[in-house]
């Protein structure tokens, strides 16, 4: 089985970089192409970067480093070109941030919301003073985090791109996530995704995912990461739906392979995606 996902995150512009940029990170996959295709490096971070100059002994590392769950500082140009990659340590974060118990297990049942503005009154008083390089998956837990202690459980909604979308567009991420509310509307429960970054309010299903492909594709809804993860070449995106408590892909992945849902929140998680995607503790 493949292990990729492949998805991007957002409009290939949501993530300028002025000059030569660096990021520590883990790499998520590595898709060699096909002759005349560059390399393509899925990042845990879930950037898609290329590496135009790799050789075959390159590649190979990477691949033994991924494998061996290696972090990585790779430094990118304004083109998302690996101009260097070296093991690095695994980036270590502020004792002070470790504040939070873990909690017992929850009964997760997601909350429904009485009206549609109900939903519009919590996306607009979400917070919003996130960084400008902060990662969706970052700001969709901490919002979802900050629902919850307003009793508001919500879901999240996952969409991952295909490696034959991300060539064709030249999309710079693989995968995207934001949180989702079940309202009553028009008599009926409905879903409404709430990405408080790059829309203005709560949107179905498929006016979100219009936001970020550009053939107006109909995106699957699969029940595992799986089913989407074994088919990269297949149609340009899939969705995936959660509970609030998966935090990346990886999370995904584990249910697939362990079948152990996750029914509670990890601290250290919670901390970390506020500290990265709002440079502040609870």
């Amino acid at each position: 089985m493949r292990r990729l996902l492949p998805l991007l995150l957002v409009l290939a512009t949501v993530f300028p970089l002025p000059g030569h940029s660096d990021v520590v990170t883990r790499i998520h996959d590595i898709d060699p192409g096909s002759l005349g295709e560059g390399a393509l490096i899925f990042l845990a971070t879930g950037q898609v970067v290329s590496y135009p100059q790799a050789t075959n002994r390159q590649l190979n590392e990477l691949r033994l480093g991924m494998q061996s769950h290696r972090w990585y500082r790779i430094k990118l140009s304004p083109r998302h070109e690996i101009l260097a990659a070296k093991v690095a340590s695994a980036p270590r974060f502020s004792t002070s941030l470790l504040g939070l118990q873990r909690e017992a297990p929850e009964a997760y049942h997601p909350s429904v919301l009485p009206a549609l503005e109900a939903a519009r009154t919590q996306f607009a008083e979400a917070r919003r003073d996130f960084t400008a390089d902060s990662q969706c998956y970052d700001r969709a837990h901490t919002w979802a985090y900050d629902w919850r202690r307003r009793q508001l459980y919500t879901s999240k909604t996952w969409l991952f791109f295909t490696r034959r979308y991300i060539r064709k567009h030249k999309f710079d991420w693989w995968f995207h996530v934001a949180p989702s509310v079940h309202v009553v509307i028009d008599g009926k429960v409905r879903e409404r995704v709430m990405d408080i970054k790059y829309t203005q309010g709560p949107l179905p299903l498929k006016e979100w995912t219009d936001v970020f492909i550009r053939d107006n594709a109909h995106c699957p809804v699969v029940e595992t990461y799986r089913e989407h993860a074994d088919f990269p070449e297949s149609g340009s995106c899939f969705v995936m739906k959660s509970s609030m408590y998966y935090y990346r892909p990886l999370d995904l992945e584990l249910l697939d392979l362990t079948g152990i849902p996750r029914d509670r929140w990890e601290p250290s998680e919670v901390q970390h995606a506020l500290h990265e995607a709002f440079r502040k503790p609870l």
